[in-house]
């Protein structure tokens, strides 16, 4: 049978093993350590064997993992855990423990599962910027006002999204000066939030996420705030804070740039491609959010002018003391009818909205009306005058008739104001009846003026003629002739 030294059985059976392998002294002192455990120390044999842990690696006394290895020592027990080791450079490393006491101390086996840590890592973050973005989504749709939807997206980035800080900024339309108008997070209290001082129309902010989203009109990544605050100053202040990456997206409203989202997050290279996708399907959500309620205040203010403009043509309409009748040009049949309307003619809307021109107009002077109807369908007149119109009783009535075309609802329509002059009409004739009775006086005056002129002179020959035979009487002058004359006048 083959014998094998100490050394030769840990180089034979520990130095290939893939998982790490330690035999630590009571003093905590590395006595063996294999090539794995070196890897996964980032150290060399050398920079271990025969020192102490804690002088390897300075602060790993007050760590949880010690605290087991001094309790499996005490204790004489085995233990298992899932150690987190940091490095120098700020690099993580999981390691599954195996801890087991032997003669020497503890032997510690520890297996690399710093890979699985990192998947199950992303994952979770995977998990938690869609669970933001479904939550976002659902917000979308459940609150009212874009106000509302910004600032409840910022807070449910930081609640389940695990950032530090979330913020969204929009830009003043006529200034150009961004406007922080919703925030997340306890960092954002920050004095250094509130100095945030961005305008397109002035210069670049430096290097600054949200100022190159906008610019540039594209999302913009940080992942390494640490390295960028040595050289642009906005980060200076990001770092302090305790973020270590940032991203912005921009917000378009119907395809123009409205503003940014920005997260922060604890860790570096948080910003991976998939998250990006995540992230910028997000801020379409809300590009898309913006667009509707836009869209709403446009719909709701021209529904406003809609509802001014029919509140005004309902007023006109039926409150005007001219009858209106709006007839489609090609049936020639009533679509709208006013009070007034019905007044006049003596229907009511409902039965006006059955009938049509023939309907309201003496056969005998049909043709007539149809013909006018038509020449203000074509626009070659707008006024009709003296048109006899047949009321329900049977009577007549005669109207002014001003016609213009309009399309409705996609048809043109005759909209015909009617005046009502058959009052004036019986004025009229009555005018023409008395101007003909002024017209004979003046003439029977004009006679009886001539009549009295000749009148007066055969009056006066006659006074004359009686003066002269009573002048003749007195003074006996007459002949016999007149003697005649003379008994007579005696």
């Amino acid at each position: 049978m083959e014998t094998y030294t100490q050394d030769e059985f840990f180089n034979n059976y520990f130095e290939n093993l893939i998982e790490g392998c330690q035999i630590i002294s009571p003093d905590w002192r590395y006595l063996y350590v294999n090539n794995a455990a070196c890897k996964q120390a980032h150290k060399t044999k050398k920079e271990l064997l025969g020192r102490r842990m804690m002088d390897v690696f300075p602060g790993i006394e007050n760590t949880i993992m010690f605290e087991t290895l001094r309790k499996c020592i005490r204790d004489q027990r085995t233990a298992t855990l899932v150690n987190e080791f940091l490095y120098p450079n700020s690099d993580k490393g999981w390691f599954q423990l195996t801890i087991e006491p032997v003669v020497e101390g503890l032997l510690v086996m520890s297996f690399d599962i710093t890979h699985r840590k990192k998947m199950e890592e992303r994952v979770d973050k995977l998990n938690r910027v869609y669970k933001v973005l479904s939550g976002i989504n659902e917000m979308i749709v459940r609150v009212r006002g874009i106000d509302a939807i910004l600032k409840a997206a910022c807070h449910h980035a930081v609640e389940n999204g695990g950032f530090e800080m979330t913020w969204v900024g929009l830009l003043d339309k006529s200034s150009h000066k961004l406007n922080i108008v919703a925030s997340a997070g306890e960092k954002s209290t920050n004095s250094h939030f509130s100095k945030i001082n961005i305008n397109l129309e002035g210069k670049p902010v430096g290097y600054c996420t949200v100022d190159c989203a906008l610019r540039e009109k594209r999302h913009m990544v940080c992942n390494d705030i640490l390295y960028d605050a040595s050289k642009r100053k906005c980060q200076q202040a990001l770092f302090k804070l305790g973020c270590h990456s940032c991203a912005s997206f921009p917000l378009f409203v119907f395809g123009r740039i409205r503003g940014a989202i920005s997260f922060y997050a604890a860790e570096s290279d948080f910003f991976d491609e998939e998250i990006l996708g995540l992230l910028n399907e997000l801020a379409l959500d809300l590009s898309f959010a913006m667009e509707y309620e836009e869209h709403e205040a446009e719909r709701k203010q021209a529904e406003e002018v809609l509802r001014e403009a029919e509140e005004t043509y309902r007023v006109l309409f039926e409150g005007t003391a001219q009858g209106i009748l709006v007839a489609d040009i090609e049936t020639r049949r009533f679509k709208y009818a006013n009070p007034a309307i019905c007044r006049m003619l003596g229907y009511t809307k409902e039965e006006l909205t059955l009938l049509g021109i023939a309907d309201i107009h003496p056969p005998d002077v049909l043709d007539h009306v149809i013909a006018e109807f038509k020449a203000q369908a074509r626009g070659e007149k707008s006024l009709a005058v003296s048109i006899p119109c047949l009321r329900k009783d049977g009577s007549l009535c005669y109207t002014d008739i001003t016609t213009t075309p309009n399309v409705i609802h996609g048809r043109t329509y005759n909209v015909g104001f009617f005046t009502d002059v058959t009052e004036h009409r019986k004025l009229e004739k009555q005018l023409q009846v008395s101007q003909k009775l002024e017209a004979i006086g003046r003439l029977t005056g004009g006679i009886a003026h001539d009549f009295n002129n000749a009148l007066a002179a055969i009056i006066g020959y006659s006074d004359f003629i009686l003066n002269k035979l009573e002048l003749a009487l007195k003074t006996k002058v007459f002949k016999h002739k007149d003697l005649t004359l003379t008994r007579i006048i005696q």
